[in-house]
């Protein structure tokens, strides 16, 4: 963030041989970035994935993602040695290093009971950067959890910077004791988790939500359990989007996919002509993820939004709900807590 200073004379008094000038001072945030800015992505990935994972995910998830990005970085995590992060001008140079330094067994965690070092690598990369990181996304695949539950200076150090975390994570984790850590900082960042078998990371819905569509239009945060229906905050719809109102949904706070059965997102504006819904089904064909899309067209209008939900159990989840799409717009929309 920078500070913009302006003066402004009120008024001026004369007395004797003294001037008094009386002014006020306005101080306003010019801002480094705006969310359609080309941006810096970290693809971080785990050392416990097979190398197959990693590299098929990398070509999956960032080809043609050239004209929002201006720099790529990757890292490989979970090792004994020290994680270096590279950096590249475009998508060939970073596959090339992507395939440089997919995982090696021989170099990971000896037992089970160690955490990830994935919180570390994310402070890392926002301490040490060379570029500047304003509106920069982060996308981790994680096979292990952290031992840690503690975010808050974390995810204060990601906002600061405008930045979002992605995470496509196991269903089958190698370690860790704190599987929530993860999905929690994704939650506070705006961005979202989907858990999905191994083999399955590079057909995450992240790629065509949150990175083709990278900027957010509205993002909440809701807990829910068992059958019943919750009002959420309205919806800012600040124009009719040329491609649609891109929302995502994530379902549960874990994987793989057991409780839940569905919901209806809805929406209603008594000017528009565009109101509607949004339902999402444990069906067949998507059990292997917890994130659900649509696209859909809204007119330029403040929304009432509704969530409708049925899970087979009173356990607590937390769901993400978000809109992602490509605009430009002159303001950053708020965090979702």
């Amino acid at each position: 963030m920078k500070l913009k200073f302006k003066f402004k004379i009120i008024s001026e008094i004369f007395q004797e041989n003294f001037r008094f000038i009386f002014f006020k001072l306005y101080i306003s945030e010019t801002l480094e970035c705006l969310p359609a800015d080309p941006k810096t992505i970290l693809f971080a990935y785990s050392n416990d994935l097979e190398a197959s994972v990693v590299s098929q995910s990398a070509r999956a998830l960032f080809v043609g993602l050239g004209f929002s990005v201006k720099k790529f970085a990757n890292v490989r995590f979970d090792t004994s040695q020290s994680a270096e992060i590279y950096y590249s001008d475009n998508f060939k140079q970073f596959n090339t290093s992507v395939n440089a330094n997919l995982p090696d067994p021989s170099l990971g965690f000896k037992s089970s009971s160690i955490g990830s070092d994935s919180l570390k690598i994310v402070e890392n990369f926002y301490d040490i950067s060379p570029f500047s990181l304003c509106g920069s996304i982060v996308v981790i695949l994680s096979k292990r959890n952290p031992n840690e539950n503690d975010i808050t200076n974390l995810v204060t150090k990601v906002r600061s910077h405008h930045g979002m975390v992605h995470v496509i994570s196991s269903n089958t984790p190698s370690g860790g004791s704190q599987p929530l850590t993860l999905y929690d900082l994704s939650s506070k960042t705006n961005g979202l988790t989907d858990f999905r078998n191994d083999d399955q990371f590079y057909n995450s819905q992240i790629r065509s939500v949150g990175l083709f569509w990278p900027v957010v239009l509205y993002a909440v945060n809701t807990v829910v359990s068992g059958n019943g229906s919750t009002v959420l905050p309205p919806l800012l719809q600040p124009c009719q989007l040329p491609n649609g109102a891109n929302f995502a949904v994530t379902v549960q706070n874990h994987g793989p996919i057991d409780t839940f059965q569905s919901f209806h997102l809805s929406w209603y504006n008594a000017s528009s002509t565009s109101n509607g819904g949004f339902h999402g089904y444990n069906s067949y064909f998507e059990k292997n993820s917890t994130i659900r899309t649509g696209g859909y067209t809204l007119d330029a209008a403040i929304y009432n939004m509704t969530l409708d939900y049925s899970y087979s159990d009173n356990t607590l989840i937390k769901m993400q709900i978000r809109q992602y799409n490509w605009i430009q717009i002159n303001y950053w929309p708020p965090y979702a807590d």
